[in-house]
């Protein structure tokens, strides 16, 4: 099975340290010949288009989502890669006719899914951007907050003969807790989920 995807190009293009002669290196390689190069200089440029597609895969699943209100739902997300159109439209494709708002202290990623078509584009920062959609929706925020949900399942997972430090680290490195905003382990008992599992 392969790993690089036919369309490698995309994603190499967004991995933070991409220049055009790296772009030029690959203009006539196929994803095949990516996938075999031993070449060092290909070997690094295979590994910046896996990188670029795991924190695309990272972020969906690390992203919390809250509601502004009835149309607007919004999450934190600082990520490494210019990717967050990429998180962004799958999430609104996953809730249709709901405004996606994704971003950071820098920029923000909208995104709308009509059924048809999605719609996007970049705003300020993720605060000025909620602000914005606020006033125009005049509607106060939604008292279910979602971070409750999440906190409750966190604490109904728990299990303290399931403790395994190592696995945690592996699978949800802290780099991408911060990344993606998720900040429901510090509250959980007041601790990090690390506290929970052994080394």
């Amino acid at each position: 099975m392969r790993n690089i995807p036919s369309n490698f190009y995309y994603f190499l293009k967004k991995h933070e340290d991409c220049t055009q002669s790296i772009l030029d290196k690959v203009h006539d390689l196929t994803a095949e010949e990516l996938e075999t190069a031993v070449d060092g200089d290909i070997i690094k440029i295979r590994k910046m288009v896996r990188s670029v597609r795991n924190e695309i895969h990272k972020m969906r699943g690390f992203v919390r989502l809250k509601s502004l209100n009835e149309k607007v739902m919004y999450g934190y997300m600082d990520p490494d890669h210019e990717i967050g159109f990429d998180v962004a439209n799958l999430l609104a494709k996953r809730f249709p006719r709901t405004i996606i708002v994704l971003g950071n202290s820098s920029i923000s990623w909208v995104s709308i899914f009509t059924g048809d078509e999605i719609k996007k584009r970049t705003e300020n920062n993720l605060k000025e951007t909620l602000n914005r959609f606020e006033n125009i929706y005049n509607t106060e925020r939604d008292e279910d907050d979602r971070e409750d949900v999440w906190e409750t399942y966190y604490k109904s997972q728990y299990t303290p003969e399931r403790k395994n430090r190592k696995l945690f680290k592996k699978n949800m490195p802290e780099k991408h807790l911060e990344s993606a905003g998720n900040k429901v382990e510090k509250k959980f008992k007041s601790s990090s989920l690390k506290d929970y599992i052994d080394e």
